[in-house]
């Protein structure tokens, strides 16, 4: 079976993004997409693609290593972690700020069951 990000490219995501749904914010304060906002340290979305569910993290403080972290527990433990899709990053280079690069990484996975748990 597929996965249902199989060819998936960044430019795609932007666009489901747009459409998506925020899930870590409480009460009416939800923030809109908008591609290449370096300002968003972290924001965690709902998209569908086909149908199925996804859950996409990203900002300038979400980390690659995030989802290899997920991967290992997932090959290497009997913990349920979502699988892991797809890794895009990006990166602007801020000239006035001695060539300063900042990164902005997207993290494509299965949406589990469940409910959101807002602490």
């Amino acid at each position: 079976m597929l996965s249902p990000a199989s060819g998936l490219t960044l430019e795609e995501l932007k666009r489901l993004l747009f459409e998506s749904a925020e899930l870590n914010v409480a009460g009416d304060h939800f923030r809109p997409y908008y591609p290449d906002d370096y300002s968003v340290s972290r924001s965690v979305r709902l998209v569908e693609r086909y149908g199925y569910p996804m859950i996409v993290r990203y900002g300038t403080r979400v980390s690659s290593v995030e989802a290899e972290t997920t991967t290992f527990v997932s090959r290497h433990t009997p913990v349920r972690v979502p699988n892991v899709y797809a890794v895009f990053k990006e990166t602007e280079t801020i000239i006035d700020t001695d060539d300063e690069e900042r990164v902005l990484t997207y993290i494509v996975e299965e949406r589990l069951p469940g409910q959101v748990s807002r602490g």
